[in-house]
């Protein structure tokens, strides 16, 4: 059996969590800086409207944060401090 407590793995899983969390909103980021480079370009023919960037950026954001599937943040949370005050 391993060293490591129920505990401990559980806070492992929680912490990969947690920076892959911060991983995906640096992406988000990085997607609404690309969205705001096309402002610049209004009104060239064929480019977007503002109201069309605004609500990329919209979506963007929105469906990012959804998709972080921070639910599984708290189970981690949760199982954690469970196992710790078990001592387990």
């Amino acid at each position: 059996m391993s060293d490591r407590s129920l505990a401990q793995i559980h806070a492992e899983m929680m912490k990969h969590r947690v920076q892959s969390i911060s991983a995906r909103l640096r992406d988000l980021a990085d997607e609404v800086d690309r969205h705001a480079q096309n402002i610049d370009k209004v009104p060239a023919p064929g480019s977007a409207t503002y109201g069309t960037i605004a609500s990329r950026v919209a979506h963007t954001v929105l469906w990012g944060v959804a998709n972080l599937h921070m639910d599984g943040l708290a189970t981690d949370a949760t199982d954690a401090d469970i196992a710790r005050t078990k001592g387990e």
